[in-house]
């Protein structure tokens, strides 16, 4: 099973009694939108975003309000401007940025292989300030443990 947490480090992952833990490094989620709406709306700093209709999703660990509070920007007053465009999930906003309705922050792992086949553009570098870790958890004395290390190394050689 593999456990995403952006409040923990890997010292302070509770891991339950009996399982072993792996750490698989982490993701950060950036600005992303479309090639044509990017043109568009000539976006090409983060005050830029202003103009844009911003998608924001239910999970409130990954907020525009953070993003824009990170660069030292009032968060609030852009959030407060419109348009904007609410999704329950990370893939329906990377959808809804897929499909040029605006700009969403999306997990990296999420919109690599959309990015490599210049589907979306990842607008800045400039990574949201919560980070997600991913943990591997198994029991080591599993009689699949083979089977274990086979899906682990796999994992490992796929993640980016």
């Amino acid at each position: 099973m593999i456990s995403r947490s952006g409040f923990s480090t890997k010292k302070e992952l509770a891991c339950p009694a009996g399982l072993e833990q792996l750490y698989l490094g982490e993701d950060s989620n950036y600005p992303v939108c479309s090639p044509s709406y990017k043109e568009a709306l000539q976006i090409k700093s983060p005050s830029d975003l202003a103009r844009c209709n911003l998608i924001h999703h239910d999970d409130d660990k990954v907020s525009w309000e953070q993003w824009f509070e990170s660069q030292g920007i009032c968060g609030s007053s852009i959030c407060a401007k419109g348009p904007h465009t609410r999704v329950s999930s990370n893939d329906m906003a990377l959808s809804a940025a897929l499909k040029g309705q605006g700009v969403a922050i999306v997990s990296k792992e999420l919109f690599l292989d959309f990015q490599q086949a210049g589907l979306i553009v990842q607008l800045f570098d400039i990574p949201h300030p919560v980070v997600w870790q991913r943990y591997v958890l198994f029991d080591p004395y599993s009689p699949k443990r083979a089977r274990i290390q086979v899906f682990i190394d796999w994992l490992i050689n796929h993640l980016p």
